[in-house]
């Protein structure tokens, strides 16, 4: 039971950090601000996978999992608030009422949206996951 609530959390911080990559990536050479953001979502990505992966095929996942559940389940504050931003820009970048496309990406472009973006990845979600690549010893 541990390592599938464990597995959940990571789960939706993949999907996450997979659509927030998505999203960007096709404006990636249009700001250092946006390739910042990129690379991040890329990054957390690749470490979420990493946990994810190592729990799933460790012999005993339910013991490994419990290692790590406070630091992963710490993860899900950042993964909400990243997900209600994506759920954000994808709601204001797809509304058939606003037609014009400059006005539709302004605020997903915006100084203020990338950086706190970015905020959420490198503070403390970051850091949780650091905790349990420390526990997992990656």
């Amino acid at each position: 039971m541990e390592a599938a609530s464990v597995i959940g959390i990571l789960g939706f911080g993949l999907h996450i950090s997979h659509q927030l990559y998505q999203f960007y990536a096709t404006a990636a050479g249009a700001a250092d601000e946006v390739t910042t953001l990129c690379n991040s979502a890329k990054g957390l990505a690749s470490v979420l996978q990493l946990v994810e992966d190592t729990i799933k095929n460790a012999k005993n996942s339910d013991a490994l999992a419990a290692s790590v559940k406070d630091s992963i389940i710490g993860c899900q504050v950042g993964l909400d608030r990243l997900g209600r931003k994506v759920q954000k820009i994808q709601r204001l970048s797809s509304e058939p009422s606003v037609l014009n496309l400059r006005v539709r990406l302004r605020y997903a472009f915006q100084e203020k949206t990338l950086a706190k973006l970015n905020g959420i990845i490198h503070g403390p979600l970051l850091g949780h996951l650091k905790l349990a690549l420390a526990a997992l010893s990656l």
